[in-house]
C-alpha cells in the first residue's frame, strides 16, 4: 500500500519526535553559509605555489587534480586540510548548529 505525502510526513514527524538523537550532515553549502570561501584572496594567499605550478583556480576543482606522485598529492591535501580544518577553526554557524533543542 502506497502512503500519501501527508502520511509520510506524519510518520517522519513521529520518528523524529521519538528519537533520542538525530544526526544531520551538511555538505559544501554549509561551508559557504559559514563564510568559508574556496576561491579568491583566501585561495591565492595560501596556494600560490600550487596555482603557479598547476594552474589551479579554486580549492574545489583543485581537489580533483590527478597529481603524478603521492608526495605532490599529500602536499596539496595537507595544506588544504590545515587551512580548512585547523586554521579556520569552528565558525559561529557550526557551533550554533551542533545542538537542536532539548
Amino acid at each position: 500500500m502506497q502512503m500519501t505525502y501527508y502520511t509520510r510526513i506524519e510518520r517522519a514527524k513521529k520518528i523524529l519526535e521519538d528519537a533520542e538523537y538525530v544526526l544531520l550532515g551538511g555538505g559544501a553549502g554549509l561551508s559557504s553559509a559559514a563564510g568559508i570561501t574556496y576561491s579568491g584572496k583566501r585561495f591565492t594567499d595560501h596556494f600560490g605555489p600550487f596555482i603557479e605550478k598547476y594552474g589551479f583556480t579554486d580549492l574545489y576543482t583543485s581537489s580533483f587534480y590527478p597529481f603524478e606522485t603521492e608526495e605532490e598529492k599529500w602536499a596539496y591535501w595537507a595544506k588544504h586540510i590545515s587551512l580548512n580544518r585547523y586554521e579556520m577553526g569552528a565558525t559561529k554557524l557550526y557551533l550554533e548548529g551542533t545542538v537542536f533543542g532539548n
